[in-house]
């Protein structure tokens, strides 16, 4: 049986984004988009990039009742990646929007705060009060020009039930103080792994306070903040995943360090082996064990691996009233339903 093809941005510069011709689909579908940006990052791992979400496309565009755009470079604008999500919202045949993005983050600080009505001698008036800046972690469109990819600025979209954001930053934690104040944000230096902080955790947050919007790369795409912080050892059974990194994510370039297959692989080759697996109708769990004993023969599952675990990458040296050294953490983060199957 032939697949037939559509695709979720025929609204967005169809000229420009689709020269290739496809067959209009007549039922229900499941949709994947990669994107990936290129701002910032080496040549290995451009070529890295490339290779992964071209492997994704491949795998999941063969699956039957799937459609698959690959859209890692140019493409990947602010626009594009919103209008995916609103365009999968509104058809009625879609489904299911799967994503996957890789590149680099950064930071936006903003001001946040609100107007208050001063009496001031008879006369009401208004009066902005500032309540500091709140830190939004975000992640870069193509060529880091134009507008980026903010968690606060991404629209609702429930059809967005499996996302994989391969940036630093973008699946971290908020640890929370005993007085429930947000203390302090997914990349601080220093960082705790999973596990050693007696706080509340939280993916993220609404800003009630200097109300700057959503806060938080996860609670853009799950749609709320109730999901399962430890997706795979505690599957919520919500029907939505999310995999991000706390702290800063192994370069796809980088050659896999651990077991006994240490030096023979590269994390580009871990990701081909999860969505290999997803595309054989395992759920997100299964993958990760699955491509974790591809990469490690020494290892039983995904639980016993540095991504899991947490792990260093030395030191990091930052100018100041004088020079400190910062250890940099990073931690892979499966947040909701590690239960779905996407095949």
């Amino acid at each position: 049986m032939s697949k037939q093809k559509t695709y979720l941005v025929t609204l967005i510069l169809v000229s420009t984004l689709f020269l290739t011709a496809y067959t209009p689909l007549t039922g229900a579908y499941k949709a994947s988009a990669n994107w990936g940006s290129y701002h910032l990052q080496e040549s290995n791992e451009i070529t890295e990039a490339n290779t992964v979400c071209q492997y994704i496309y491949n795998t999941l565009n063969s699956a039957y009742n799937w459609n698959a755009v690959n859209f890692v470079g140019p493409q990947t604008t602010a626009y594009n990646i919103y209008q995916t999500c609103t365009n999968a919202q509104a058809d009625s045949t879609c489904t299911y929007l799967a994503t996957f993005h890789v590149g680099n983050w950064f930071c936006k600080d903003i001001e946040g705060g609100y107007t208050d009505f001063i009496d001031q001698g008879g006369w009401v008036i208004p009066e902005w009060i500032s309540t500091g800046p709140v830190r939004h972690y975000n992640f870069y469109s193509y060529d880091g020009t134009g507008a980026q990819i903010e968690e606060r600025l991404m629209p609702a979209c429930a059809k967005a039930k499996f996302t994989f954001i391969y940036t630093c930053v973008n699946g971290g934690l908020y640890w929370n103080s005993v007085s429930g104040q947000i203390v302090e944000g997914p990349t601080d230096a220093g960082n705790q792994h999973s596990g050693t902080s007696t706080n509340n955790a939280l993916y993220g947050y609404g800003d009630t306070v200097g109300w700057t919007g959503r806060v938080g790369m996860p609670y853009a795409w799950l749609g709320d903040t109730s999901r399962s912080t430890n997706g795979y050892d505690s599957p919520d059974s919500s029907g939505y995943c999310y995999i991000g990194f706390q702290g800063r994510d192994p370069d796809l370039y980088q050659i896999w360090e651990q077991g006994s297959f240490s030096g023979t692989f590269r994390y580009s080759h871990w990701v081909q082996y999860f969505y290999y697996s997803l595309s054989q109708g395992n759920t997100v769990k299964a993958a990760l064990d699955w491509a974790t004993t591809q990469m490690d023969g020494s290892f039983a599952d995904f639980s016993e691996s540095s991504l899991y675990l947490g792990y260093d990458f030395g030191y990091d040296t930052r100018p100041g009233p004088t020079y400190q050294q910062w250890v940099l953490l990073g931690q892979m983060r499966v947040l909701g339903d590690s239960s779905i199957v996407l095949v």
